[in-house]
């Protein structure tokens, strides 16, 4: 399904915690329709760079999911995580 021009790109986030250690990160991505998993936060805001700058829409929002299947300890890390790299958003997406 492709947005038409004007539209919001959304891409949701789920954080899933493994049996043993570590979490995946499933998104979805609202204009292809396409889920991917990735492994790390940076991976995540790799996917996001590319998501928006592959986009036809004129805006973006990522949100996130509610995390059943995570531990909460996933769950901060990757908060703590996304924080160190919102300057990298700021400069890869707006351009700044």
């Amino acid at each position: 399904m492709e947005n038409k021009e004007g539209t919001t790109l959304t891409i949701s986030a789920e954080i899933i915690s493994n049996l043993n250690d570590g979490f995946i990160i499933k998104l979805y991505n609202d204009e292809t329709d396409e889920a991917v998993s990735v492994t790390s936060v940076d991976e995540y805001a790799d996917y996001i760079i590319a998501a928006v700058k592959d986009s036809k829409s004129e805006n973006f929002t990522a949100q996130w999911l509610p995390s059943p299947n995570a531990k909460r300890a996933d769950i901060d890390l990757v908060g703590m995580k996304l924080g160190m790299i919102q300057k990298r958003f700021d400069d890869e997406i707006e351009g700044k």
